[in-house]
């Protein structure tokens, strides 16, 4: 997975909150039940979450070129597509893609695709 397909990119070692939001505001979009970060070579990590955000704080800052962060979100009958969004950034810098990418409503699990340069 290249940097230009990436959903968010950010320096190595940098620490941040990634959000998931409906296109909507006034809709809604499922809930996180379940945060893993993966990163070829290495042993899968759980990370800390919330209903709508993933946090990405050390020792799982972003690792250099590419990682994924796997997401097991529970859909809503009135649920719309999730935005992948930057939140908060605690250290180092991270970026979503512009025009912002999407989880897809029913996608189980879903996908957030990160490159640190």
């Amino acid at each position: 997975m290249p940097k230009n397909t990436a959903d968010i990119v950010g320096s190595i070692g940098s620490q941040f909150k990634v959000t998931i939001s409906p296109e909507d505001p006034a809709g809604t979009t499922g809930l996180i039940k379940k945060a893993t970060l993966k990163k070829t070579g290495q042993p899968d990590k759980e990370l800390s979450f919330s209903d709508h955000d993933v946090t990405l704080a050390a020792p799982d800052s972003l690792a250099a070129g590419d990682s994924l962060i796997v997401v097991s979100i529970l859909w809503g009958p009135e649920d719309q597509d999730a935005i992948i969004d930057v939140g908060r950034v605690i250290s180092g810098s991270a970026d979503p893609a512009d025009p912002k990418h999407f989880i897809e409503v029913d996608d189980v699990p879903g996908f957030i695709q990160l490159f640190g340069e």
